[in-house]
This record gives C-alpha cells, structure tokens and sequence, in this order.
C-alpha cells in the first residue's frame, strides 16, 4: 500500500516508524497495550545523495539531483501485528519529504505464516522489488 500524506513536522524522523506503525495498528484495531504489536528493528537512509551506497541500494530508481529531495529521508522498520487471529508481518517505509510537506508511506503487510524470502537486512524480497523500482514521476503531485 502507498499512500500519501501530509508531513507530520512534529514527529521526529527517528521516530516516523513507530508513529505510522502505531497509527497503523490503531487502525486495524490493534491493542498496544496488550503487546499485540512490536517493531523488531529500523533503519534511517538520507535520500539527498547520489553516492551514498544505502540509498542506491534500496532507491536506486530516485534521483537525488532534484530539489524536493533536499533533507529527505527514508525511515524504514519491520515489525508485527495481531490482527483478530492472524498475526500479520509489517514492512514499512517513511519517505519524509519535507520540501514538499509529504510524507510518503510504503506498506507490505504478509501473515506471518505464509512462505515468505528474506534478505540479509530482514526485509522481504518483494518489499525489495517496491522499493528499488519506485519513484516518482511527476513532482507537481505534491503543489
């Protein structure tokens, strides 16, 4: 799922992950408080450089040259949620693109027990494929 979003100027970046996780879980009716959600770990990738190894790996299809990418970040995290009786794997991606007051939000949600293939970072195959193919086209979107 993608969807975009106005920027939350009051969430830090280092902590996008787990607001848009809990929002998640709030939506799907999740009870925090009886641990039926974690994040197992994150990682944080600046989108503003062409050269940095991390994000070529992920975002290769971004180009950095661009204005809208100036401070821009990628918050990433994997974790999970008991939804009713199915406990779900959640992979998500903040896209924090402040110059243009969005935040970008990627979503692969997979039941824990189907077969799935994880690399060596934690992240699934497929979330791998969204994100190195994904870009955006046309920046007027966001005026």
């Amino acid at each position: 799922m993608i969807e975009i979003l106005e920027h939350q100027n009051d969430v830090k970046n280092e902590d996008a992950t787990t607001f848009f996780f809990d929002d998640l879980a709030d939506a799907n009716g999740v009870s925090q408080e009886h641990h039926d959600t974690s994040i197992q770990s994150s990682m944080m990738i600046s989108m503003g450089d062409d050269n940095d190894a991390t994000r070529q790996k992920y975002f290769p299809s971004f180009n950095a040259h661009t204005q809208q990418l100036a401070g821009a970040v990628a918050c990433m995290s994997i974790g999970k949620q008991q939804v009713v009786d199915k406990c779900l794997r959640i992979e998500m991606c903040v896209l924090r693109l402040k110059n243009v007051t969005t935040d970008l939000l990627i979503t692969l949600s997979t039941p824990e027990n189907k077969p799935i293939s994880i690399e060596k970072d934690g992240f699934t195959n497929v979330f791998h494929e969204v994100l190195s193919t994904f870009s955006i086209k046309d920046w007027t979107l966001f005026c």
